[in-house]
């Protein structure tokens, strides 16, 4: 699957690092996987978020005199057992296929690696890298989970999947995700149709 990446050009200067890692835990931003390279004048940072925070994170970077751009990887799920990353290059490698680079996730799928590849075929790349594996690439921890603010309200999101739960619990708070449009109602009076037992 492709994934949203941010990446951000850093001198090559004392503290740049830590400033950029700083304003992300400022805003509770979490890096789900970091790759650091060096070039002769500048460093390189890709970033991988989750996806509801992509776009806040690459716009904090921004107003925070970053320079910085978003761009697409792909994201292959590959065994973690020996010759598992061999068999997916393989692949690649038989089909013409050039990596650009390619780094890991901090995070594993049921035991499988995570690994992030940005390569020069994309719209060749998909079909082909995907036969590599055994299995359908899903890398869930993107995917929106819990209370997501979206278009000016709140909506419950489980698994990625926009959820008309009812009434629900979390963390000792109940709301309300109503059960045609996903929304959420919260601390306020509302008449409410599927209790899923809480009441």
């Amino acid at each position: 699957m492709f994934i949203t990446q941010i990446t951000v050009y850093l001198e090559n200067t004392h503290g740049t690092l830590r400033a950029l890692t700083k304003t992300l835990a400022k805003e509770n931003i979490d890096m789900l996987a970091l790759s650091v390279a060096d070039t002769a004048s500048f460093g390189l940072v890709r970033i991988i978020t989750r996806e509801n925070d992509c776009d806040r994170a690459f716009r904090v970077l921004q107003e925070n005199g970053f320079l910085a751009r978003i761009n697409h990887v792909f994201c292959l799920s590959v065994p973690n057992e020996p010759a598992g990353l061999d068999r997916v290059l393989e692949v690649i490698e038989e089909n013409g296929i050039q990596i650009e680079y390619m780094y890991s996730f901090n995070h594993n799928l049921d035991g499988a690696a995570l690994m992030i590849m940005r390569m020069t075929k994309d719209k060749n790349a998909k079909g082909h890298v995907a036969r590599a594996a055994d299995r359908e690439v899903i890398a869930d921890i993107l995917k929106k989970n819990g209370i997501v603010a979206e278009n000016g309200s709140l909506y419950y999101y489980k698994d990625g999947v926009l959820n008309y739960a009812g009434l629900i619990e979390i963390n000792g708070n109940y709301y309300y995700a109503k059960t045609s449009s996903g929304e959420l109602v919260h601390g306020r009076t509302y008449w409410i149709t599927l209790t899923n037992g809480l009441l």
